[in-house]
């Protein structure tokens, strides 16, 4: 009897144990499920739920300007308001109007983000164009966490366009000949309404043409009076677009060398080391870089040591002359010889250093063979 009432009860007890069991596995999946679901609820939305399209915030191509407004829709996707108390950009090249606003559930509103289209990106420098990219993030009222922002992009363009940049004369200027002329194209986004070229007029002279309503040309020469030399300077540009606000500005950088029209061959003279006590010798030829004439008027020296004498060529167009160093004291010496010359309407100097060095004759040594020990018997 005990048995079967064991085994009874044994068959009683099992089903109870299994159902028992299945119950909290059900509810443990139940209670998750509803934790994961919570918890997608509770998540935060991206910019806590303010959605603005993207094709909204794309400007397409714009002209270099110190403004454009870009008025986009905000909606707010979330089921609750949104307040906004402020923005963080990522540069400081744009502003946002309203600077703080309030937006309740399913409402939607305009922003106007005012861009400074005149910062160039590092690396971007003289380019005809650049990219333009803001990320802008809204700052939500309670909402501790980094929004993900909003990222504004286009392609500026320069309002002026100028090619080459630099204008360089590096050996081709000589006083008393025709200088050479460069042109420079300029070419604008916009049509202009007018193109203004300032510069230091007593170095270079330009001339603008107008090729069209976007086109120029400038014609660049250095003037016959520049003095010799090297010079550099710049030439400011200003171009107005037909709207009050497009105003460019830009320049040419000209530089290069203006060379006299007599030269001394060799340009310098070097004596090298020469004892004390002695006199060293060298002939510079002043020669014309043109084929016009010149006459020299005279010379001086910068030492009583340092003579000069005037000897004859075989070339009529030439001067020749013995420059004498006397090596009095030891040691590194620089001098300079200068000669006045005249060349036609033009008057000038031509500079010739002189440098050597005096040996002390009683310090100087003769320099001894060295010998190997094998080569010592």
């Amino acid at each position: 009897m005990a048995q079967s009432l064991d085994n009874e009860a044994g068959v009683v007890r099992g089903p109870w144990r299994a159902k028992a069991g299945v119950a909290l596995v059900l509810a443990a999946a139940c209670a998750g499920a509803y934790w994961l679901g919570s918890q997608s609820v509770l998540s935060p939305l991206a910019n806590g739920g303010l959605t603005i399209d993207p094709q909204d915030l794309n400007f397409g191509k714009a002209v270099e300007d110190e403004l454009l407004s870009l008025k986009v829709p905000v909606h707010n996707s979330a089921t609750r308001e949104i307040h906004v108390v402020g923005f963080v950009p990522s540069c400081l090249c744009v502003a946002v109007v309203p600077a703080s606003f309030s937006l309740g559930p399913s409402q939607t509103r305009e922003l106007q983000f005012n861009l400074d289209l005149k910062r160039v990106p590092k690396g971007h420098e003289g380019a005809w164009q650049w990219p333009f990219e803001v990320v802008i993030e809204p700052q939500i009222a309670r909402q501790t966490a980094q929004q993900k922002g909003w990222l504004i992009r286009g392609r500026v363009h320069k309002l002026l366009d100028v090619s080459p940049r630099v204008i360089s004369f590096p050996d081709q200027l000589v006083r008393g000949e025709p200088f050479p002329e460069r042109k420079v194209n300029i070419v604008a986004a916009v049509p202009l309404v007018d193109l203004n070229a300032t510069c230091d007029t007593s170095k270079i002279a330009f001339k603008l043409k107008r090729l069209g309503p976007r086109a120029y040309e400038m014609t660049i020469r250095p003037v016959s009076t520049i003095s010799a030399g090297l010079f550099k300077l710049d030439i400011g540009l200003e171009g107005k677009g037909s709207e009050a606000n497009q105003v460019a500005k830009s320049s040419v950088r000209v530089e290069g060398t203006v060379h006299n029209g007599v030269v001394s061959v060799p340009s310098l003279v070097f004596l090298g080391g020469v004892p004390v006590g002695q006199r060293s010798s060298e002939v510079i030829i002043l020669r014309s870089r043109t084929r016009h004439p010149f006459n020299v008027g005279r010379h001086t020296t910068s030492s009583t040591s340092l003579t000069v004498e005037a000897i004859a060529l075989d070339s009529k167009r030439d001067r020749g002359y013995r420059i004498s160093q006397d090596i009095t004291v030891a040691g590194k010496h620089e001098e300079n010889v200068t000669f006045v010359v005249q060349q036609g309407q033009d008057r000038f100097n031509v500079h010739v250093p002189v440098s050597y060095h005096g040996l002390d004759r009683w310090r100087t040594r003769p320099v001894q063979e060295r010998r190997f020990p094998e080569e010592q018997h």
